[in-house]
């Protein structure tokens, strides 16, 4: 509390000159010590000074608001382009706080990044808050091509929004952003406060906030750890005085476990390792045998954010109707699927293969999953999405007899096909039901008589259930 006392509207002028004359100029020096120190010091009485400090206490601190009051819970926010994203995430991307989105190359994190660059823009009516942002890159240039594109082929954005609202700059090192969030995004603030025609800012994206502390690889931990809490104490300065919403971009590094047999001889079976613990708040806990990932950066920026989303590619395909799309795209905000096909700068193309169906031609696209792995306003779920001309767009999952009574009957795929996608699937990551969903061995072996004598432990291992079984481990 670095308040003047001289500032203050509740003292009076003797009250102002006993306080200086004992040095105790800010709020601090008098709050903090005890009655008997300020009286001794000041040579007023105990009753006095006990009313004096009432009286500051009074002035500077707020009065008690209850929980559900909209600037304590974030009720400000605006959408991110897509009804599903938003139910996934509470409802929409709330302000007063700092959300991560993590993930691997190509997994969509910057693709989410420009469209709520956009989205921030709508008016309150469309879910907007009428706001720019402040976009902060650390690696590379904006993607101005990718963010016009969005801006065209979008109907909710193309004539709502402007580049001219996203406000960006370019930092290298750890110094140069830690000094453009204090001082930068503030001169920032006060010269749009000047022109009213000027959207305000409500919106600041940092792409990526790993990249400053990779390229300073000589830090120890120590140093790393103090720089990730200065980062961390700007934003959240930033985002509850002026009432901001911080999206901020993190890599991921990979992870290398010993197998269950290895640990167990390593530790103690009732001590709770940091790799047991990390899973809950690194990665989402919703595959067994995909490669492990965890967000970088580790257990100390873990907690400095409010919540953490995971983008990944799931290696999944699905079939999508090329022709029904393409019209339904025209109309605005339809909620069937739209048409996939693309192949724009700095991403690489969805598409796997074309193949028929009843006559009509549909594309085989990959899934990526957005994982909720902890959030102050949200319960940890996922959903699939895809990255299209327009932006991010959610899908939901659907069983094998939806897609046939969407497309109108079972896609054929010619022998060549199956042959391709089968060697596809067999490299890519399989995904399999959440902890809390009932594991099917048939998702990840299929219907095999080899795997009815196996039940899977809690540690995740294969044993076997038949007595009379004669495999040979």
């Amino acid at each position: 509390m670095d308040i003047s006392v001289m500032n203050l509207k509740c003292l009076t002028g003797p009250e102002r000159t006993a306080l200086k004359n004992a040095n105790l100029t800010t709020v601090a020096d008098v709050l903090i010590p005890s009655i008997n120190d300020i009286s001794r010091k000041t040579r007023i009485s105990n009753s006095e000074i006990d009313r004096l400090v009432h009286k500051i206490s009074a002035e500077i601190l707020e009065a008690p608001v209850s929980v559900f009051d909209d600037r304590i819970c974030g009720a400000e926010g605006f959408t991110t382009g897509d009804k599903g994203l938003d139910d996934l995430i509470g409802g929409k991307l709330r302000s007063s706080a700092v959300w991560e989105v993590a993930g691997a190359s190509a997994s969509g994190k910057t693709q989410l990044a420009l469209q709520l660059s956009l989205t921030v823009q709508l008016p309150k009516e469309d879910g907007g808050v009428a706001g720019s942002s402040c976009y902060i890159t650390t690696h590379s240039n904006l993607p101005t091509e990718r963010l016009n594109q969005i801006l065209q082929q979008n109907p909710l954005l193309s004539n709502k929004t402007s580049l001219s609202d996203i406000h960006t700059c370019s930092v290298a090192t750890y110094e140069a952003l830690q000094y453009y969030l204090r001082e930068g995004v503030l001169g920032l603030m006060n010269e749009l406060q000047k022109s009213p025609d000027r959207k305000p800012l409500k919106l600041i994206i940092v792409d990526s906030v790993a990249a400053p502390f990779r390229s300073a690889s000589e830090l120890n931990a120590f140093v790393r750890t103090k720089r990730l809490g200065e980062i961390s104490k700007l934003l959240h300065h930033l985002v509850s005085t002026y009432n901001l919403a911080a999206v901020i971009i993190n890599d991921v590094t990979a992870v290398f476990e010993p197998n269950h047999s290895i640990k167990s001889e390593l530790s103690h079976p009732a001590e709770l390792l940091y790799s047991e613990q990390s899973r809950w708040f690194l990665r989402p806990d919703d595959t067994y045998l995909d490669e492990k990932q965890d967000a970088a950066l580790g257990l100390v920026w873990s907690n400095q954010i409010n919540a953490r989303l995971f983008l990944s590619r799931t290696g999944r395909t699905t079939a999508w109707d090329e022709e029904e799309a393409e019209a339904e795209q025209e109309q605005e905000r339809a909620r069937k699927r739209r048409r996939i096909e693309w192949n724009f700068p700095g991403t690489q193309s969805s598409v796997v293969s074309t193949v028929a169906l009843n006559s009509k031609r549909v594309q085989m696209v990959l899934l990526r999953r957005v994982d909720v792995v902890f959030s102050c306003f949200s319960p940890a779920r996922s959903v699939d999405f895809v990255i299209t001309p327009s932006g991010f767009q959610t899908i939901p999952s659907l069983t094998r007899e939806e897609n046939e009574s969407y497309f109108g009957g079972p896609v054929e795929v010619d022998a060549a096909e199956q042959e391709r996608l089968a060697e596809s699937a067999a490299l890519a990551p399989v995904a399999l039901p959440r902890s809390d969903e009932a594991y099917d061995p048939d998702l990840l072996f299929g219907e095999d008589d080899f795997l009815d004598d196996f039940e899977l432990t809690a540690d995740g291992d294969f044993v076997d259930s038949d007595p009379n079984s004669k495999v040979v481990s």
